[in-house]
C-alpha cells in the first residue's frame, strides 16, 4: 500500500488544525489564506440559504466582525471524521462565546478542495448547526 492517501490524510488533518487555530486566535490572515476564493459559510444560528455568506472576502468580513464582537472559540471532539475522498471533515464541537455566552454543542461540516498542482487542501464549505 501507498503512502500516497496517508500524506493526503494528514495534510488535510494539518489545515482543518490550522484553520481552527486561526479562528480561536483571531489570525485572519492565516484563516484568509486558507479559504478558498469560492468559501462558502453557513452561519450556525441561521439555517436559511439567505443566511450563507459566499465569496471569501465576505466571508472574511464577517468573521473579522463576529470574533472581534464575540471572541467566539470553536473547539472539535473527538472523533473528528475525515475522508481525504471528498475533503469532508466533520465531527461534532463546542462553539462558546468567552463573553458569557452558554456554550454550545455543535455539529460541524467543512469541505475542503485540493489544488491538482500544489496538492494544498482550502476551505471551501463550512456548515455548522446546533445539537439539541
Amino acid at each position: 500500500m501507498s503512502a500516497f492517501p496517508a500524506v493526503h490524510y494528514a495534510s488535510l488533518l494539518e489545515t482543518f488544525t490550522k484553520a481552527v487555530d486561526a479562528f480561536n486566535n483571531q489570525d485572519l490572515k492565516v484563516l484568509g489564506g486558507l479559504l478558498h476564493p469560492n468559501a462558502v459559510l453557513n452561519r450556525i444560528h441561521h439555517r436559511k440559504d439567505a443566511d450563507a455568506l459566499r465569496g471569501r472576502a465576505d466571508v472574511i468580513k464577517y468573521l473579522t466582525d463576529k470574533l472581534k464582537a464575540d471572541k467566539t472559540q470553536f473547539t472539535p471532539v473527538a472523533p473528528i471524521s475525515l475522508s481525504i475522498r471528498t475533503g469532508a471533515v466533520s465531527g461534532t464541537g463546542h462553539w462558546e462565546d468567552p463573553q458569557g455566552a452558554k456554550p454550545e454543542k455543535i455539529s460541524y461540516s467543512f469541505i475542503f478542495t485540493q489544488d491538482i498542482d500544489t496538492n494544498e487542501w482550502s476551505l471551501l464549505n463550512m456548515d455548522a448547526a446546533q445539537q439539541p
